[in-house]
């Protein structure tokens, strides 16, 4: 049987890259040890990836194929599009089957029916319509660099890197397209910060590459949307590149300096590795707040042993480092031998699912002190990030 693994060390220095991605900049607008962490931690070193995000690259992989016009073969355009993406399902699912993700199989059901159908819905829209407008490249004596689909782009002078979704010379102007398949709306409806920032950020290394030419950002979702990029806007996103971009000087630097905690450690596939966060996290579980709620993460000791039911799941209690006792049940035998596991040992887990609500009678965020993996009941989703560790004895957290 797979033995847990162990809690991996906090990263105490962190080595930041001369060149970072517009991705990973776009993270420091909150924490600056995310963004050098997300270029440099491993892929394997990372708490496990949204099915969103798997979802995402394989859509992605058939609006590349349509623009540079290499979908299976089929009567019409149409059915080559959803062969070819029938196809690269099968052949992420068969990657994954191989994997610790093999519970992620099949995808579709890693989310609801109705956003998966909406989801595949908005790739076939975006692969017909780049199929439908594909142009032939234009030539190296007219651009310095090929237009098409996940096209490199690196500014030296800029310390960025990067890969544009579409990348097109129409009229003599630069369009860069960038491919959405999720949501990409804040809570007041217009295009969230990360993706605003993240385009403009690919819109100054493409002035760098077409100093001469005109420069436009359209975010491709459910419609064709464009991100204003007038003199204004290039001026407030290259003075916001330089700001953050000192705070990121390349070389060496204590990883504890550059972290912040707050709602964004939600969606960062490397908290467990940051020490601040490590250490403020149960502090926070105990307060009420108004203003969003806390990963749902939890560690402690083992108070009771776990249980386990007729179905193969187990179930613990754990004193958590808040000094509260929470109940974890539904877990999938997969991550280890719980019946091995003895009062005292100390568990890690990140990335579990609330049961109830997550907000208190006084409608604040309060973090749950019940939890599980598995569904325990109709319309609930699984776990299916959770990544559980065993914190060795001698290791300080």
């Amino acid at each position: 049987m797979r033995r847990f693994p162990y809690l991996p060390a906090v990263v105490d220095t962190v080595e930041i890259p001369r060149l970072l991605s517009p991705t990973s900049l776009s993270k420091a607008l909150e924490c600056c040890l995310s963004a050098a962490l997300t270029a440099t931690v491993r892929p394997g070193e990372r708490l496990p990836p949204d099915p969103k995000a798997i979802l995402r690259t394989v859509f992605h992989q058939l609006v590349e194929g349509a623009v540079n016009g290499q979908l299976d073969t089929g009567p019409d355009s149409s059915a080559a599009i959803r062969t070819t993406l029938n196809r690269l399902l099968c052949e992420k699912e068969r990657y994954l089957a191989s994997t610790d993700l093999a519970h992620y199989v099949p995808l579709s059901e890693t989310i609801t029916f109705l956003e998966f159908l909406d989801r595949r819905a908005r790739a076939i829209a975006n692969a017909k319509r780049h199929l439908a407008s594909r142009r032939p490249s234009a030539s190296a004596m007219d651009v310095a660099m090929p237009v098409g689909a996940e096209r490199p782009i690196v500014s030296e002078p800029l310390r960025l890197t990067g890969r544009i979704d579409l990348l097109e010379l129409e009229n003599g102007e630069v369009i860069i397209r960038d491919l959405k398949t999720g949501n990409v709306r804040d809570a007041n409806g217009a295009i969230t910060q990360h993706i605003s920032f993240q385009m403009r950020l690919y819109g100054l290394l493409a002035r760098a590459i077409f100093p001469d030419k005109r420069i436009r950002l359209v975010v491709e979702h459910d419609q064709s949307e464009e991100i204003a990029f007038d003199a204004d806007e290039i001026e407030r996103a290259d003075e916001e590149r330089r700001q953050l971009l000192e705070r990121l000087p390349p070389g060496p630097a204590e990883a504890a300096n550059l972290a912040n905690v707050g709602i964004h450690c939600r969606w960062c596939d490397v908290r467990h590795l940051c020490s601040r966060y490590r250490s403020e996290a149960p502090r926070l579980w105990s307060i009420p707040r108004n203003d969003y709620a806390l990963p749902l993460d939890l560690w402690g000791a083992i108070a009771d042993r776990p249980q386990s039911s007729a179905s193969g799941e187990f179930s613990l209690r754990i004193r958590d480092d808040a000094g509260r006792q929470v109940a974890i049940v539904a877990l999938d035998q997969r991550h280890g031998p719980w019946a091995e596991m003895g009062l005292g040992q100390r568990l890690w887990f990140f990335g579990l699912q609330p049961r109830g609500e997550l907000r208190n009678a006084a409608n604040q965020y309060s973090q749950p002190t019940n939890f599980r993996e598995l569904k325990t009941a109709a319309g609930e989703k699984r776990a299916y990030q959770l990544r559980v560790f065993l914190q060795e004895s001698n290791t300080t957290h």
